[in-house]
């Protein structure tokens, strides 16, 4: 692209630039990376045993092990405290059913009263993206037309007291006309 960078650096562990310098790392610059980021993982670390008030058991060994055993989890990570709740997979079946059926409504309540606010949710059945998508569409044009019609409304009424007394007699006065009710 025709740029180049001139570095001047004094030392071996000043490898900063070695990002634009070099193709791969060099010693240095491996254990330099290495270090900056056991760093932050060692902070990350504390700050999570911190904040979940985790058991004095929680130390560098427990990180350690955590870490070498790889991926936990979400059952094993739930053992460990690490998190606090495991969402439904897609509870989306059983809301919609809620709310056709008051008798289910109640029951889900009772189980998923602390996870899910169910007064929030009111479908009442799925629809694909695709319906949604059309659905979506059908409502935009429906409000282009509305606009449409606010806009040669004004223009009418704009155009003399006549047209503004007549306007006002049926329903539609200006500046602010009530699209809905016409």
């Amino acid at each position: 692209y025709g740029i180049k960078a001139h570095v001047f650096k004094h030392g071996k562990y000043k490898n900063a630039p070695n990002v634009f310098t070099e193709k791969g790392f060099t010693k240095e610059h491996m254990e330099n990376t290495q270090s900056f980021i056991e760093d932050i993982n060692q902070h990350m670390c504390k700050e999570i045993t911190r904040s979940r008030s985790l058991p004095k058991t929680f130390d560098s060994h427990m990180w350690k092990a955590i870490n070498s055993y790889g991926a936990l989890s979400p059952l094993n990570a739930q053992e460990v405290g690490l998190i606090d709740y495991l969402p439904r997979i897609d509870p989306l079946d059983s809301l919609v059913c809620a709310n056709k059926d008051d008798k289910a409504r109640r029951e889900m309540k009772e189980r998923w009263s602390s996870e899910t606010n169910l007064d929030k949710f009111i479908a009442t059945e799925k629809i694909s993206l695709e319906k949604y998508a059309l659905l979506r569409a059908k409502q935009e044009k429906e409000e282009e037309k509305k606009w449409k019609m606010h806009a040669r409304l004004k223009q009418i009424y704009e155009k003399g007291a006549l047209a503004a007394f007549i306007m006002e007699a049926v329903g539609l006065p200006s500046p602010n006309f009530n699209i809905e009710a016409a």
